[in-house]
């Protein structure tokens, strides 16, 4: 009930979105026009993530039988992927939003951490299903989708909180938790283990091989791409669900956020918007 009336706040109300730290910021980032990116640079960036899809598709192919019989990320799934993102990326290529392009633009990003979520779940599925015992794999999941869902739900009912203006200290005393505690805590041992692990490697030390135990090695790596698929679903909660969110309602109010900020209707609309009133 509370996630459809994140979609129903008046104006007013809509404004309160300002009050969250990560859209004050991403707002006032998004003012400053020389970081709009160009479209050659949006047409690089969409060759490296479809080389980055493409390379766990043949990862999953590649010696495939070590792993399992079948092949989690088959050919088809790539060609599905790589059409959502080519929509994506034509989708803000050829509407014409003026300044609210900038937040069409972020639902790409949106669409590539959800794909990578799906492509790091397959992907570990591929790759630990015969190497570690079944009850294992069930448990990991089962925590991922656990933490997920308590961040998701823990965020909707901020964004109502902050919305509506309702006081529930509760739960912003959980989303706090969870925000700042929990989340950097992961985030921290993360990006320690990434570190002493390549920070060894250079000087000669191969955790892996230290491992002596196939099991461990394979618990060491699963502990690793869980965290990525954490933080990653971090990263979307967080960060990006609120932003799009605000907005969602810039284009719903378009013309009370024009006359808010004071911009003219060709620098709002842009210039598909000259062109049909000249």
């Amino acid at each position: 009930m509370k996630i459809k009336k994140l979609f129903t706040a008046s104006f007013e109300n809509s404004l309160n979105l300002l009050d969250i730290p990560s859209v004050y910021y991403q707002e006032n980032e998004f003012k400053d026009k020389s970081k709009t990116i160009s479209k050659l640079r949006k047409i690089i960036y969409f060759i490296i993530v479809v080389l980055f899809f493409y390379g766990f598709h043949k990862l999953c192919t590649f010696r495939h039988g070590y792993y399992h019989d079948y092949i989690f990320i088959p050919f088809w799934l790539f060609v599905i992927s790589l059409l959502i993102l080519i929509f994506a990326i034509l989708f803000s290529f050829f509407k014409k939003y003026g300044m609210l392009r900038l937040y069409v633009e972020r639902n790409t990003t949106i669409t590539v951490i959800i794909i990578l979520n799906i492509y790091l779940i397959l992907f570990v599925l591929q790759i630990f299903l015969n190497r570690i015992p079944l009850f294992c794999l069930i448990i990991g999941f089962m925590i991922i989708f656990l933490v997920s869902y308590i961040m998701f739900k823990q965020q909707i009912l901020y964004l109502y909180s902050i919305l509506y203006d309702v006081k529930e200290e509760k739960n912003k005393k959980i989303n706090y938790f969870i925000n700042k505690v929990i989340m950097k805590f992961m985030f921290i041992i993360l990006v320690t283990l990434l570190i002493v692990k390549y920070f060894l490697k250079f000087l000669g030390f191969d955790v892996l091989n230290f491992l002596n135990s196939e099991l461990l090695k394979s618990l060491y790596l699963f502990l690793t791409l869980s965290g990525c698929i954490v933080v990653s679903i971090a990263i979307f909660v967080y960060l990006l669900l609120p932003f799009s969110l605000f907005g969602y309602y810039k284009y719903k109010y378009s013309e009370e956020y024009r006359d808010f900020e004071g911009v003219s209707k060709e620098e709002w609309y842009g210039k598909k918007y000259k062109k049909l009133n000249k």
